[in-house]
């Protein structure tokens, strides 16, 4: 049960006098909670997107991460593999 006043302080109470009386009132017990196939579908697409992006983040930072390891090591010239 909810019941909610004006409050004496606010201009809007003064300027109409206005009362909100609120119940909420049930019998029995609440119906069974079913999902629906469409939520179900909608679900699984989001984890499905959600897993992918995850999947692609990992790649990319792995991939930067070994493509700045590659940069570190010394690796010759076109001109200096031909004298060896």
């Amino acid at each position: 049960m909810n019941i909610s006043f004006g409050d004496s302080g606010d201009g809007f109470y003064r300027y109409s006098n206005y009362i909100d009386w609120t119940l909420t009132f049930a019998l029995g017990t609440p119906p069974p909670v079913h999902y629906s196939p469409l939520i179900w579908t909608m679900v699984f697409i989001s984890i499905i997107i959600v897993s992918a992006a995850i999947c692609a983040l990992v790649y990319f930072i792995g991939h930067h991460f070994h493509m700045r390891r590659r940069d570190c090591y010394e690796e010759p010239l076109l001109g200096e593999t031909e004298d060896l």
